[in-house]
């Protein structure tokens, strides 16, 4: 028998179930690393629109001088060096309204702020402390969402 060059259809098929299972995980592997940074950048907006939302509004309660209006409820209506101001959500944005101007966005829009389910956001525990619960969802995965509770007092002066 004389010496054969080439390869047979066996061989080629082989060499083609191979392939097509190493381009598969590849793309596999390609696919989760894309998701995971999706999700990785989706938890980080959240947690600064969060972050960034609690601050604010904790900063102004601290400087009011009184926390007006019947709780609990969905708008923080505060008087801060004689000025109503108020935060409130609009659009799935947080935003503040000092006096008869426009309101200003708080959080980037990035994320979808929210009450806690069935719950108002801010919740008059005393006087002069107020509690707050906002829920934050992606506005890229509607999966990756978080919540966020914190308690605020006026500051007193002495």
């Amino acid at each position: 028998m004389p010496n054969q060059r080439g390869s047979t259809l066996l061989e080629i098929l082989i060499y083609i179930a191979i392939s097509a299972i190493v381009l598969f995980i590849i793309g596999e592997s390609v696919s989760l690393i894309v998701s995971s940074q999706q999700r990785i950048k989706g938890e980080k907006e959240i947690n600064q629109d969060l972050t960034l939302a609690t601050a604010k509004i904790e900063k102004s309660i601290k400087e009011a001088s009184a926390i007006t209006g019947t709780y609990p409820t969905d708008i923080l209506n505060l008087t801060i060096d004689g000025v109503t101001t108020a935060y409130f959500i609009s659009g799935g944005v947080l935003q503040k309204q000092m006096g008869v101007a426009s309101p200003v966005d708080i959080t980037t829009g990035k994320t979808t702020i929210s009450s806690w389910e069935g719950e108002n956001i801010f919740t008059l525990i005393s006087t002069d402390t107020v509690q707050i619960k906002l829920k934050a969802v992606s506005g890229a995965n509607t999966d990756i969402q978080s919540q966020t509770q914190t308690t605020v007092s006026l500051r007193k002066s002495w």
